[in-house]
């Protein structure tokens, strides 16, 4: 029986407004019985179709959903057009997170107008929260044919595309959102999404980072940006945008795990763990704990990215090129699809500053020392396993796992024996680099031209050991830059282009201190490791026939008679054996 209630009396209007009030207040903690029952009393007293929808609401909520859509049915006494009310109806229930009864009551508004690009949109995006990708993408088909500039709707279809594992598809409706819409942060986070998850995971930070840019306040741009960076082994960075993440969500499962993660990676244990500790304290049913013990066993000083260089020298002996080291670790971390060193472009390929930094500040576990290179007379690096390195490695294969360690030393087997030549095709087929171009090449022969002129300004004044070893060095490099078309496809260009920047990049970096006072401790690893480059690049041109290695020629190769004559005199003269 209705309240006896005069909607029209000032005091039953406060008891309706104040049941309404409160029914809306229960539901947004929850109380979804409760505020059913105030709007039970509030459509008692004047059942409009407002109170009707929030009624169906709370009903829904509550899990009584037949009721709710016949509560919500009800409401259409107090409304014309039937085909908006039950669209109307559908949008609320989505926002509440109804996707199964938005998607009837969506139904429902077709069956009275059957045309209507939002009916379209938003029954794709309930049938989406339902995960039935094959039924949205017909949807937002229909709502594209009606309405065909709508971002939205491509971005959604992108998103349904993805889910179908369509991935090409996926990505050209992002970019056509981002098309349509410049700063369309929601098109651009999953379009970084995707990138990461196929594996492109710098340009997937680009993304992220656009995403940040245009909307500050999206962190789920931040989490999945920290994400990115640890795919790519960048897990200091990764570290700091988890960090950015956390302080608006510090109780996040999975930001939790992920910088735990990271910091393990980083060899810092003690830290890992309290965010292992974290993440189980927001979680606890969730299953870390092996994680955490583990590293608790881990404790160490020894990053256990180390296993990998301890692994390939246990099966080379003594490695003699420090270039060709790294990039047998490039190519193992390639095939088994590992990130634990990034690589950067340097010289012949992948170089790791955290590679150099493990090899060098571990000498108990791998030995550097000098040797002396029979070919040409100088001392050069070799590497080699201690018996401690021998003892890590053992521990670490224990976490590692015996099948990634039995693939791995296949994978060095394969490439110990290789050729230079060989060695740096694999490497430069599968190493993103900058592709060789004229101004490019315009650009070396420019610094070289300054380098050559410098030289040529020094001498007279001084001519100290650096000067001459980098003015034979600039020499060569323009001897190989003279042949540079002979090289038969792009692997053999784009190898020799790389290689020739990073010399003459090293070369204008030490410019500067050629001049006395000479620092020779200082330029000595310097020289040393651009002399390496040099030397491999013309065993490189030499092996594939374009240009011959000078150091390779016999002497009656590199002067003609006469100019062989004249240089015994000469060394007869200053009392030199020819």
């Amino acid at each position: 029986m209705a309240l006896s209630y005069d909607v029209r009396d000032k005091h039953a209007h406060k008891v309706l407004t104040e049941l309404f009030e409160e029914g809306n207040s229960l539901v947004e903690q929850g109380k979804h019985k409760e505020s059913a029952a105030c709007f039970d009393k509030a459509v008692l007293i004047k059942p409009d179709y407002k109170k009707f929808l929030d009624r169906g609401i709370s009903l829904a909520k509550s899990g009584k959903h037949d009721e709710a859509l016949r509560c919500l049915d009800g409401a259409i006494d107090f409304k014309a057009d039937f085909s908006g009310l039950f669209y109307q109806q559908g949008v609320l229930l989505d926002k509440h997170g109804l996707s199964d009864m938005a998607l009837k009551c969506y139904d429902k508004a077709n069956k009275v107008r059957d045309t209507g690009f939002e009916i379209f949109f938003n029954k794709g995006v309930s049938l989406n929260s339902l995960k039935r990708y094959e039924e949205s993408t017909r949807c937002f088909d229909e709502a594209i044919r009606i309405k065909y500039d709508s971002a939205e709707t491509f971005n959604h279809m992108g998103v349904a595309m993805w889910e179908l594992d369509k991935y090409e598809d996926a990505m050209t409706y992002f970019d056509t959102a981002l098309m349509m819409t410049h700063n369309y942060h929601e098109a651009s986070f999953n379009k970084g999404r995707l990138l990461d998850a196929l594996g492109t995971h710098y340009k997937a930070v680009h993304y992220f980072d656009e995403v940040v840019r245009i909307k500050p306040d999206f962190y789920e741009a931040l989490f999945h940006r920290g994400v990115a960076l640890a795919h790519m082994s960048k897990h200091k960075d990764a570290v700091k945008s988890f960090d950015d993440f956390l302080r608006v969500r510090p109780d996040h499962f999975e930001a939790l795990c992920h910088k735990a993660h990271s910091l393990y990676r980083l060899g810092l244990y003690a830290e890992a763990i309290k965010y292992y500790d974290a993440a189980m304290e927001t979680r606890p049913d969730a299953n870390i704990t092996s994680k955490r013990d583990a590293l608790l066993e881990r404790q160490t000083n020894v990053p256990e990215r180390m296993w990998l260089p301890l692994l390939v020298l246990k099966n080379t002996g003594e490695f003699r090129n420090k270039t060709l080291l790294q990039n047998i670790v490039f190519l193992v971390q390639h095939e088994l699809d590992v990130h634990d060193y990034d690589f950067a472009s340097h010289g012949f390929g992948p170089y790791s500053d955290e590679f150099v930094l493990d090899v060098s500040s571990n000498p108990e576990l791998i030995t550097v020392h000098l040797y002396n290179d029979d070919a040409t007379g100088e001392y050069r690096l070799a590497y080699l396993l201690t018996e401690k390195g021998q003892e890590q490695l053992s521990k670490f294969e224990k976490f590692v796992g015996n099948s990634t360690i039995k693939e791995a030393t296949a994978c060095i087997c394969k490439y110990k024996d290789l050729k230079t030549e060989q060695l740096l095709g694999d490497v430069y087929s599968k190493f993103a680099f900058e592709q060789f171009n004229l101004p490019a090449r315009d650009e070396i022969i420019k610094n070289l031209k300054m380098i050559g002129d410098s030289i040529n300004d020094a001498d007279g004044k001084y001519e100290t050991w650096p000067h001459v070893v980098v003015g034979a060095i600039t020499e060569t490099v323009g001897s190989v830059l003279s042949n540079l078309d002979k090289a038969q496809n792009n692997v053999q260009k784009n190898t020799i282009f790389n290689t020739l920047k990073v010399i003459i990049h090293k070369c204008k970096d030490i410019e500067k201190y050629l001049a006395p006072p000479v620092d020779s401790d200082f330029l000595r690893p310097i020289l040393s490791d651009l002399d390496e480059h040099t030397r491999l690049l013309l065993e490189y041109c030499d092996a594939n026939k374009i240009m011959k290695n000078p150091y390779s020629l016999p002497l009656s190769e590199l002067f003609t008679e006469d100019e062989a004559r004249r240089l015994t005199k000469a060394l007869s003269e200053e009392d030199i054996p020819a």
